[in-house]
């Protein structure tokens, strides 16, 4: 014997509809957001994990050292570096907003002073391609530690190494979007002042200015610091203790 199908009675159907629609307005279209925040939700990550690499810093690689100094590090891994592991290639896409570092310093100086210099008349977005995360054993990152005498000298001065142990590496393209509110004549000047700017693969739209900067960098990178040990009597310490930081933490 069949069964015969129960029909919700129309008042009910009604009050779905209401939900359902309710929900939809609730739930605003997905939108990119900021850089950290993009990462993150890529990475199934928090934002405050990630140091962004803007401008580029050169020498972020996984067991990239940094001390005193930390604009640039002590310690340089190199891309061929066979402890190195790199994940799936993927993309990103995000709001640049302010830029992470006033600091233009560096072959990309051009670039950034640009974008700094008009952020009041454009949004500055970065689009990310062949993005790589790469990554170092723990074990890996002792030994370097260990090995490295500057980064012993600055931790018995008082100053605990910070070590690079997971990098984001990818082609970065960095556009300039006009504002609504931005006039004719204050745009005409932000291209003329981008024809100053020498960099390969630039390219200038009626409403956009896109530079692509011409190599591959790490774009942003996750932090441990390093405490030494000694477990034995002996000359110096024998062993590192590793504690992964948020970026806040990456500075004095």
């Amino acid at each position: 014997m069949h069964k015969r199908l129960r029909v919700p009675p129309i008042a009910h159907l009604a009050r779905l509809l209401i939900v359902a629609a309710i929900a939809l307005v609730a739930v605003p279209p997905a939108r990119a957001g900021d850089m950290k925040a993009e990462l993150a939700r890529r990475m199934n990550a928090k934002p405050g994990d990630f140091v962004l690499n803007f401008p580029p810093r050169f020498g972020c690689l996984p067991g990239s050292i940094f001390t005193d100094d930390l604009r640039l590090p002590l310690e340089r891994t190199h891309t061929d570096d066979p402890a190195l592991t790199r994940g799936p290639a993927f993309g990103l896409d995000a709001d640049l907003g302010e830029i992470a570092s006033a600091e233009t310093g560096g072959t990309f100086a051009p670039i950034f002073g640009f974008l700094l210099s008009h952020r009041s008349l454009g949004t500055t977005t970065v689009q990310i391609e062949q993005a790589h995360v790469i990554e170092i054993l723990g074990g890996d990152l002792k030994k370097r530690l260990l090995a490295s005498e500057a980064a012993r000298s600055a931790a018995n001065r008082g100053i605990d190494p910070f070590v690079v142990f997971r990098a984001y590496e990818g082609i970065i393209s960095l556009n300039l979007t006009r504002k609504r509110d931005t006039t004719a004549d204050a745009w005409a000047r932000v291209k003329a002042d981008s024809a100053q700017v020498h960099a390969s693969g630039e390219l200038a739209s009626d409403d956009a200015v896109l530079f692509k900067l011409p190599e591959r960098i790490v774009f942003a990178f996750e932090i441990m610091r390093a405490t030494y040990v000694t477990t034995h009597l002996g000359t110096g310490p024998n062993e590192v203790v590793l504690r992964k930081i948020s970026a806040d933490q990456f500075r004095r």
